[in-house]
């Protein structure tokens, strides 16, 4: 409800306070975090078809590792993540318009996402196992002479930035939709204290 406050001036018109900012905030960072993902997972797709057509020839009479051949596992796990990219741009768009839709759709996201990373370090590891034998049965290859036949530390790396990247902001999208702003109504009205001051 909203009234004059008792120590507003005479004929000063009454300003509703401005709703909490957050949800603009968290609204433009999903919108950012999807585009990402929006590029990303589609140079995925089709980077397998792409790159027998492009390379020289020289690199591609062995064919290519496995890493950059058409795997089904990967490339579901590569749609995969096309379909959550466009689930939080729908959150961010709902956020920024202070829908509920907006909440639910980012706890979605967050539990999916982070979901979805066991099974995509273990197609990481199962390609990096191929590789590193098609790199041993192949060693005149051109690509086995540019990555030195690979190594487990670059697959670690990869393992790591996988888990940090994939699972910090869904962590975040948890943390926040799930234990802090629990209500729509959190994302119209400003806190109780942000009222009074």
């Amino acid at each position: 409800m909203n009234t004059i406050p008792p120590d507003a001036p005479d004929g000063m018109p009454y300003l509703p306070p401005e709703p909490p900012q957050w949800p603009k905030v968290i609204g433009i960072l999903s919108i950012v975090w999807a585009s990402l993902g929006l590029v990303c997972a589609p140079c995925g797709l089709i980077g397998p078809f792409i790159w027998p057509m492009v390379m020289p020839p020289e690199m591609t009479k062995d064919g290519l590792p496995p890493h950059m051949s058409v795997d089904p596992l990967l490339m579901g796990i590569q749609a995969s993540g096309l379909l959550m990219a466009v689930l939080l741009l729908s959150a961010g768009v709902a956020t920024l318009r202070r829908t509920a839709a907006g909440r639910t759709l980012h706890l979605v996201y967050g539990v999916l996402q982070l979901l979805s990373m066991a099974p995509g370090i273990w197609i990481t590891h199962r390609l990096h196992v191929a590789t590193q034998q098609w790199f041993a049965d192949h060693p005149d290859s051109l690509f086995t002479k540019q990555q030195g036949g690979g190594g487990d530390a670059g697959f670690i790396i990869q393992v790591a930035l996988m888990i940090v990247l994939g699972a910090m902001y869904p962590a975040f999208i948890l943390v926040w939709f799930g234990l802090v702003k629990r209500t729509q109504q959190s994302m119209l009205e400003p806190a109780p204290e942000a009222q009074t001051a």
